[in-house]
């Protein structure tokens, strides 16, 4: 049975990575480790172009980054694996540190 030659090429490279339909591991996983950034204030917000810090929505895209990454064990690329862990790496410790500044700041 086909689609009327609409079957999607699963295991070969993107040749347009701006197509929408040349999505990957590594696009998903950038894509979520952006928006996270972009609520942790660390890149500035692309309509005021000031940085803006949303910590509650930061921390629920880093969940979900967890989540990806407890979903997909066993099923990535030793590159996909080391892109995840190094993303929540890098995440967390920012969330972390922001955390702790804030504690210094109201005496907490």
């Amino acid at each position: 049975m086909t689609d009327n030659g609409a079957n999607i090429k699963q295991n070969s490279p993107c040749s347009d990575p701006s197509d929408p339909a040349c999505t990957s591991f590594r696009t998903l996983v950038m894509s979520l480790a952006s928006t996270a950034m972009l609520h942790l204030g660390q890149i500035p917000d692309p309509d005021t172009h000031l940085p803006a810090q949303n910590l509650g929505l930061a921390l629920h895209t880093i969940a979900l980054l967890a989540m990806l990454e407890q979903k997909t064990k066993g099923n990535l690329t030793a590159e996909e694996n080391a892109l995840i862990k190094g993303v929540l790496s890098e995440l967390r410790t920012i969330y972390d540190n922001i955390r702790s500044e804030g504690r210094r700041e109201t005496g907490a």
